[in-house]
C-alpha cells in the first residue's frame, strides 16, 4: 500500500472511531403499528378562497378585483418551448428500441402489471381492476410540489369525494416504499376522519386505494419505462428547488466539519476548500395569485436578507428577496409587507418538523394585486443560522426534470397522460377520470348512433391564412333537400405527435364554415369550438340539426380556422347522419318535422363596448303559412378582457327581443367563477389542460365544443305576417362602457324554418353504417 492510502485508511479508520453516522435499518415486516411517521403536529392551512372575482351580478366590482393584468403573463409564465421533439412520434427511434414497453404511447393499451400492496397482491388487469379507470401517482420525496400535495388536508377531498368507481395505486421513489405506503394511507384516513366519513363509506372508499409497499424502480414491470419516457417538463413537474451559496466562497454553508459530514454528501469538496450550494425542494405560491419564481428571476442569483416573520414592513430588503419565517400573520400580509418594503420577492420557511405546503391568499385579501413572487422550502439549519447571524447569501430558482408523477389508464384500458396540476390537490387526479370516462362514453356512443358518416377531414393540418380545407365532399341531396334530419358533428383536434408536449400552446377559437356551390348561404359558420392548452384527447359531438339547410347541394366545401400564427391542430371531423326522411315518415305518420329552411339574422365579431347594440340592426322576417316549427340556433362567445374583464371572464346577458312582446335571455353566469371549467369536464372540457383552463369564461371553456343555444320561438311568431327580432347583449344590465381594451363578442344567430311530410313516397331506406 502506498502512502496515499495508508493515509487514506488510517482517516477512514478515524472517522469511524470518533463519529457515530446514523443508520436505518429496513424490515419487509415492519409491523404497520410501529411505523415511524413524519411530525403531525403541522397546523391545518385555514379556508382559502381560490379566486378573487365573487361580485355578484348586477354589482359593479369597485377594483379590479381578480389582477387580470397579469393574466396574459400567465399564459407566458406556463409557455414550454414549442417544436418539442417528441420522442414516441420518432419511427427510428422506436425501431433502435425495438418493441419494448418503452414505445408505449398515449392511447396504447396498458399490459399487465403486478405490484404487491399493503393489502396483498395487485393483479391488472384482473378482479377488482378489470374495466374501471385507474390512476397511478408516484409520491417522490424529492418535490416540494408532492409533499404538498399529501401534507395538505383539503387536497385529499378531490379523491374521498371524487369519482366513486377509480381505483388509484400509490407508488414510491424511495427505498422506505413500505413505510410510504403505510404513511400515505395513514394522510388519507386522517383526512376521512376530519369529514367524518361513515365506517362502511371509509372502508369502500379504502377498497379502491391501493399502496404499494415496493419502491417504484424495484417494480420490474413498465411503469417505471413510461413514466420516464412520459417525463415531466411543464407546470409543478420536475424538482422545483432553491439553490442557496454563500456570496463569499470562503465561507462554506456548514456550521462545523461535524455537521458537514453528517448532513451533506458535498462535504469533502466543502473541506478542500470548495463551496457547494445548500439545494432545497421549493413551492411556488398559487399561479393565479403571484408570479412565478423562475420566471420572475430566471437562473440568476440574487442576495437573501432575514426579516423575521415579515409581517411588518422590513428596510433591508430592498432590492433582495426576503427570507421569512412561517406564522404569525397570513401569506397575504407577509407578501404584501416586503413589497411595500421594495423586496423582490419572498421565501417562507417551513417550521421545524412541519412540510411545506400550499401558499394562497384568503378571501377578500385576494382583491389586491401584488406583483413579486413568493416560494415556500423545507426547514434548515444552516441557512437559518447564517440568515439569523447576517452573513451574505445569495439565491437562485432551478427546475431539475425528474420522471412524470402519474399517469393514467381509461376503463377500456387506454393509456393516458394526466396533464398539468396547477396546484397541489387531488382533484385533478378526479378531474382526469371524468375526462377519460367522457371520450369513453363518446367512443361508445358513437359505435351506435349514426346511419351515415362521412368523413371530412382525417388529420387534415389546420394552420395559416388558409386553415384546413376540404373541398368537394358529397352530402346526403335527394334533389330538393338533405335526406336527413339529424346531423351531428364529431370532431377531434389531435396534435403532431402521440403526447401532449407537441400541441399547440394557446386556446384559441376554432370556426368550422361551409360552402355549397355558390349558395346564398356560402360561408357561413357550421360550428365552434375552443382549442384546449396544450392537451390532445379532445373529442367533441355537437347536435347541428338545425343547420342541416345550410348544405343546400349534393357537393359541399368545408373550411375550418383558427389564428394564422398559431401551431397547427390536426382536426378529423366527421358528419354524422341520422333520421333519414323517409325513415321518419314511416315511423312518425304525416308529422315528422325536418329543417327546411334557414337565415343568418345576426353574424359578426363586434367590440363589446357602449355602441354594441348600435351594431345589430332589428331583423324583419316573413314566416309562410305551411311552416310548422321556428326556431333559432345561436353561437355566442365573449373574448378579451378590458377593465371589467370582459368579455372573456364577465358575467354577460344575451337577449331576443321578439315582435317587441317576447323576451327571450341567456345569462352566462359560469363567467368569472374560480373552477366553472373545471366543473364542466364531465360535459367534455379536456382535464388538466397546460394554462388557465379552470376559470369559467363567457360562453365557452378551453377544450370544449361551443354549446349551441336553441330557442322554440313558434308560439311567438305571427305566422303569414312581418315579424320583428331584436338582439342585444349586456353587462350589468345595461350596455356595456369599459374604460379601456374592450373585449369583442363573436355572433352567429340563425332563424330556422321547420315544416312536415305530408306522404311516405317510398318505403323506409336501409342506410349502411360507416365509420
Amino acid at each position: 500500500m502506498d502512502y496515499w492510502g495508508i493515509k487514506f485508511f488510517f482517516l477512514l479508520c478515524f472517522l469511524d472511531a470518533n463519529i457515530k453516522f446514523p443508520r436505518t435499518v429496513t424490515s419487509l415486516l415492519i409491523p404497520e403499528e410501529q411505523v415511524q411517521q413524519p411530525a403531525q403536529d403541522r397546523h391545518e392551512p385555514p379556508s382559502r378562497s381560490f379566486f378573487r372575482h365573487v361580485v355578484p351580478y348586477g354589482q359593479r366590482p369597485d377594483v379590479q378585483t381578480i389582477g387580470w393584468k397579469n393574466q396574459v403573463a400567465l399564459k407566458n409564465i406556463f409557455s414550454v418551448p414549442k417544436h418539442m421533439a417528441d420522442p414516441s412520434s420518432s419511427a427510428s427511434s422506436r425501431r433502435k428500441r425495438g418493441t419494448s414497453t418503452r414505445d408505449l404511447k398515449p392511447g396504447d393499451s396498458a399490459p399487465p402489471f403486478t405490484i404487491i400492496t399493503t393489502e396483498g397482491t395487485l393483479r391488472y388487469p384482473q378482479g377488482v381492476l378489470t374495466n374501471v379507470p385507474i390512476i397511478i401517482h408516484t409520491y417522490d420525496k424529492r418535490s416540494g410540489f408532492l409533499e404538498a400535495l399529501w401534507n395538505t388536508p383539503q387536497s385529499f377531498d378531490g379523491i374521498i369525494r371524487g369519482h366513486p368507481l377509480v381505483h388509484y395505486i400509490f407508488l414510491s421513489t424511495s427505498l422506505s416504499a413500505y413505510a410510504d405506503a403505510h404513511w400515505m394511507k395513514k394522510q388519507v384516513v386522517g383526512r376521512m376522519i376530519q369529514l367524518r366519513v361513515p365506517e362502511p363509506e371509509m372502508n369502500v372508499l379504502l377498497e379502491r386505494m391501493h399502496f404499494a409497499t415496493t419502491p417504484a424502480y424495484e417494480l420490474g414491470n413498465w411503469i417505471p419505462d413510461i413514466l420516464k419516457e412520459w417525463r415531466c417538463e411543464d407546470h409543478n413537474c420536475g424538482y422545483y428547488q432553491a439553490s442557496f451559496q454563500a456570496e463569499s466562497s470562503t465561507v462554506p454553508l456548514s456550521l462545523s466539519t461535524f455537521d458537514c459530514l453528517m448532513n451533506d454528501p458535498n462535504c469533502a469538496a466543502r473541506m478542500n476548500g470548495e463551496t457547494q450550494p445548500v439545494v432545497l425542494k421549493r413551492q411556488d405560491a398559487r399561479y393565479d395569485w403571484l408570479p412565478n419564481m423562475f420566471v420572475g428571476f430566471g437562473s440568476r442569483s440574487v442576495p437573501v436578507v432575514f426579516a423575521g416573520a415579515g409581517c411588518e414592513k422590513h428596510p433591508l430588503v430592498r432590492n433582495k428577496i426576503a427570507l421569512l419565517t412561517d406564522g404569525a400573520c397570513s401569506y397575504f400580509k407577509k407578501v404584501f409587507s416586503m413589497q411595500g418594503s421594495g423586496a423582490l420577492g419572498v421565501i417562507v420557511v417551513a417550521n421545524i418538523g412541519e412540510a411545506i405546503h400550499d401558499i394562497n391568499c384568503q378571501g377578500s385579501e385576494c382583491s389586491t394585486v401584488l406583483s413579486i413572487p413568493a416560494t415556500m422550502v423545507p426547514y434548515d439549519e444552516r441557512i437559518m443560522t447564517f440568515a439569523r447571524q447576517g452573513t451574505f447569501i445569495n439565491v437562485k430558482f432551478q427546475t431539475t426534470q425528474s420522471d412524470n408523477f402519474y399517469v393514467g389508464i381509461d376503463r377500456k384500458g387506454l393509456l393516458q397522460e394526466m396533464g398539468w396540476l396547477l396546484f397541489p390537490s387531488f382533484h385533478f387526479f378526479s378531474w382526469q377520470v371524468h375526462g377519460m370516462d367522457f371520450i369513453s362514453d363518446l367512443q361508445d356512443q358513437v359505435a351506435t348512433q349514426a346511419d351515415l358518416v362521412i368523413n371530412v377531414f382525417n388529420r387534415t393540418k389546420m394552420q395559416g391564412d388558409a386553415g384546413a380545407v376540404a373541398s368537394n365532399i358529397k352530402i346526403p341531396w335527394d334533389g330538393n333537400r338533405m335526406s336527413f334530419a339529424k346531423m351531428t358533428l364529431d370532431l377531434q383536434l389531435q396534435c403532431p405527435g402521440a403526447t401532449d408536449r407537441t400541441c399547440a400552446e394557446w386556446d384559441h377559437t376554432v370556426h368550422l364554415f361551409v360552402c355549397c356551390d355558390d349558395s346564398p348561404m356560402c360561408g357561413m359558420e357550421l360550428g365552434r369550438w375552443i382549442s384546449p392548452y396544450r392537451r390532445h384527447v379532445g373529442r367533441w359531438l355537437t347536435d347541428a340539426s338545425h343547420l342541416i339547410p345550410l348544405l343546400s347541394h349534393k357537393r359541399c366545401n368545408f373550411t375550418m380556422k383558427h389564428p394564422p400564427w398559431t401551431d397547427p391542430w390536426y382536426p378529423i371531423l366527421n358528419l354524422r347522419f341520422a333520421e333519414p326522411l323517409d325513415w321518419l315518415k314511416a315511423q312518425r305518420g304525416d308529422g315528422g318535422l325536418y329543417p327546411d329552411h334557414i337565415e343568418p339574422i345576426f353574424i359578426g365579431s363586434e367590440t363589446f363596448d357602449i355602441s354594441y347594440n348600435t351594431k345589430w340592426p332589428p331583423y324583419h322576417f316573413h314566416v309562410p303559412t305551411d311552416v310548422r316549427r321556428v326556431t333559432t340556433y345561436a353561437l355566442i362567445t365573449g373574448h378579451g378582457s378590458d377593465n371589467n374583464n370582459c368579455a372573456e371572464f364577465c358575467v354577460t346577458s344575451h337577449n331576443f327581443l321578439l315582435n317587441e312582446a317576447n323576451l327571450n335571455s341567456r345569462i352566462f353566469t359560469n363567467a368569472g367563477t374560480p373552477q366553472g371549467c373545471a366543473h364542466r369536464v364531465k360535459f367534455g372540457v379536456e382535464p388538466n389542460q397546460h394554462g388557465t383552463w379552470l376559470y369559467g369564461r363567457n360562453g365557452w371553456c378551453p377544450g370544449e365544443n361551443v354549446a349551441p343555444w336553441t330557442l322554440d320561438i313558434t308560439d311567438q311568431v305571427l305566422f303569414g305576417q312581418e315579424n320583428r327580432i331584436r338582439y342585444y347583449g349586456h353587462y350589468n344590465n345595461t350596455d356595456p362602457n369599459p374604460t379601456a381594451n374592450p373585449g369583442n363578442m363573436i355572433v352567429s344567430v340563425y332563424l330556422v324554418y321547420w315544416k312536415e311530410h305530408t306522404a311516405l313516397s317510398s318505403p323506409p331506406k336501409k342506410y349502411r353504417k360507416v365509420s
